[in-house]
């Protein structure tokens, strides 16, 4: 046996050093590994700390969804994401409740500040994440879906016009007047 050999094997065994180094490489590795997998997805991942909800990782869709570079986004607080308390709120109460349930999961759609000011309409799925035996961290997933929400808005404000269309012929087809049809149109703009 060489001496390499001996340093690494005794009686054919790993040596507790020759383990650990090994571990250690394959963890560093398995980590930029995890690191690159997550930049590399259109979605943010945010991994925030219990029970603080501190964001101590953020993936580099995080700048494009958000603005914040990832190095001012850690160690931010999940508030400061959200544009009002009542928001925050519902968010925090998901949370709870999820913990209370032993669920391990949520989903919410949240709107979040950007940097700029602006908004963002965003779904979230929320994942508990468990370490020695304790809830600890929660990894959160965030998806622009800003179009969606507007195009939803756009739907609803077109089939209330069309709505409001067809109670006008609706009325024209029973004879009433134009000042009734105006009347019926009015109340309809108005719920």
């Amino acid at each position: 046996m060489d001496g390499r050999q001996s340093q690494t094997k005794r009686n054919g065994r790993l040596t507790e050093d020759s383990l650990y180094h090994s571990l250690f490489a394959h963890s560093r590795d398995s980590e930029r590994f995890l690191v690159d997998l997550t930049d590399s997805l259109a979605d943010a991942v945010i991994v925030f700390t219990l029970p603080q909800l501190r964001i101590e990782y953020a993936n580099k869709a995080l700048t494009e969804i958000l603005g914040y570079e990832v190095e001012e986004a850690v160690g931010m607080l999940a508030g400061d994401l959200f544009p009002d308390s009542t928001r925050h709120l519902v968010f925090q109460e998901r949370l709870d409740a999820a913990l209370e349930d032993g669920k391990e999961r949520f989903c919410s759609e949240q709107a979040l500040n950007k940097k700029n000011g602006g908004k963002v309409w965003t779904e979230i799925v929320a994942t508990l994440i468990e370490r020695d035996g304790e809830i600890s961290s929660l990894v959160v997933v965030v998806r622009d879906i800003t179009d969606r929400k507007l195009a939803e808005e756009a739907l609803i404000r077109s089939q209330a016009r069309l709505e409001l269309l067809n109670s006008i012929l609706a009325g024209m087809k029973a004879g009433s007047s134009v000042a009734e049809m105006i009347e019926i149109a009015l109340d309809r703009l108005q719920d």
